[in-house]
């Protein structure tokens, strides 16, 4: 529970710098929170598929870089919203923090776009089957040995990255990560 609290501290800590310090003087607007139990509404799939890792949650499978709008109706509206001016695009970046994951978007020409995806507790896993406090062996087992810088592991497929932090031979993040902007950093 300590550490669940404090990756859901850092990561807000860390959301909040970049979105307070690209705004060109806006501040992070957090627009909402909803909890529902009713069961959210099931729109028709996104056909996008980028070939890279897949985060599966509430009967969605959701990509980086694929539009976020239906995949964030199927995922449900447990989650907690902000949304500052993006410094990368025009409109705006947004954060759609649910219990275990965090997912983030960019703005597209065409809709909002599936930026990133923390994972935040042992709740939630890889398609795969990876959660954190998962052994460095099973890392191994299911993704390889990637690139290695420090105790962070990559693994590039389709566009994206996903990024694994290991902490005394158990997994300590798990992060999608879009290569839209290049590589994208771990929590």
């Amino acid at each position: 529970m300590k550490k669940t609290l404090m990756i859901t501290t850092i990561a807000l800590l860390v959301l909040s710098a970049l979105f307070s310090s690209c705004g060109e003087g806006e501040d992070v607007k957090v627009i909402g929170s909803t909890v529902s139990q009713s069961g959210s509404t099931t729109p028709d799939k996104t056909s996008y598929s980028s070939g890279g890792f897949v985060f599966e949650f509430n009967g969605a499978s959701v990509e980086m870089d694929a539009l976020a709008d239906p995949l964030i109706k199927q995922m449900g509206d447990n989650y907690e919203y902000f949304e500052s001016a993006s410094c990368a695009f025009d409109g705006k970046d947004k954060s759609y923090i649910y219990p275990h994951f965090e997912l983030l978007t960019y703005p597209s020409k065409d809709g909002d776009r599936v930026q990133a995806i923390y994972l935040k507790d042992d709740l939630v896993t890889t398609k795969e089957g990876l959660y954190i406090g998962s052994p460095l062996a099973d890392m191994q087992r299911l993704y390889g040995e990637g690139t290695r810088s420090g105790n962070e592991y990559t693994f590039e497929k389709g566009g994206m990255e996903l990024k694994i932090q290991v902490t005394d031979d158990k997994v300590s993040y798990i992060t999608y990560a879009s290569m839209v902007l290049g590589t994208v950093t771990g929590q």
